[in-house]
């Protein structure tokens, strides 16, 4: 028995769920149903990224955001940042409040709107899919993530805020070199990572020294330099169209060994 209504999009489909059902089960190809662990340390840096009215250029103003749920966002942003959403498949989200907040039109399509779109923006967080969604690979691949770092102003900033699971920690290192690949001609690019439980929230930012210098309010999570979170692993690989894993071949890394090493970053960038 299906609980709730299922709408078909272009290459996702998604549940309206039913407030209270106990029983859900998740058709082929749809979005997660189980919800994604999201650390309050990352929630917390990422909200004074967004709030920063420093600078030459302030990322405190307008904003393109593209997600599934609003989770992926800071509850409580202060009236100076405005946010324009976008969905991964907005053919997919069925009706109700969050529907409500993306733009419609192209626009509202991050697919079509990062080729397309004109308008720039003095912040964009990318947080479309978790990165073992099986459908992953058309929003983090290499042309795509181009394509969206062009609608950064100069001065501003681009984040990706993603999610993995125990076994899958893999497809998240693969958004990370693939981001870095692209996002290293808009700044530098950093990493806030935390675990729990076995599962991972990840938040990348490329910009200035400013914005990075906010994310030491993830206090509790890994801070360190994107690259330190693939490097020593040759198997992981930017993700492309004609490589959608972004992988030589599958390899587990479990969340203990993946901490370690990120500790040891930590210990050097001292």
């Amino acid at each position: 028995e299906l609980v709730g209504s299922v709408r078909t999009g272009v290459w996702l489909s998604t549940f309206s769920r039913t407030p209270g059902a106990r029983r859900r089960q998740q058709a082929e190809g749809a979005l997660p149903l189980r919800s994604y662990w999201r650390s309050e340390n990352i929630t917390t840096a990422l909200a004074k990224v967004m709030a920063d009215r420093s600078g030459e250029r302030t990322t405190g103003g307008r904003w393109w955001a593209v997600t599934i749920t609003r989770e992926n966002l800071p509850a409580d942003l202060p009236p100076h940042v405005s946010i324009v959403y976008s969905a991964p498949d907005y053919a997919a989200v069925p009706p109700g409040a969050w529907s409500e907040m993306i733009i419609p039109g192209s626009e509202g399509d991050f697919l079509q709107a990062a080729q397309t779109g004109p308008e720039k923006f003095d912040g964009v967080l990318l947080a479309p899919l978790p990165a073992d969604h099986p459908q992953a690979w058309r929003c983090y691949n290499a042309t795509i993530l181009a394509r969206a770092c062009r609608r950064v102003h100069r001065g501003g900033v681009i984040c990706i805020r993603t999610q993995a699971r125990r076994g899958r920690l893999d497809a998240a290192l693969s958004v990370a070199r693939t981001f870095y690949g692209e996002a290293a001609k808009v700044g530098a690019v950093w990493a806030v990572a935390d675990f729990h439980r076995g599962e991972m929230d990840l938040l990348l930012l490329a910009g200035p020294a400013r914005a990075v210098e906010k994310l030491k309010a993830a206090r509790g999570a890994f801070v360190v330099p994107a690259e330190r979170l693939w490097s020593g692993r040759m198997h992981i690989r930017p993700i492309t169209i004609a490589r959608p894993m972004g992988l030589r071949f599958r390899e587990k890394i479990t969340p203990a060994e993946l901490q370690l090493w990120l500790l040891r970053g930590e210990s050097d960038k001292d």
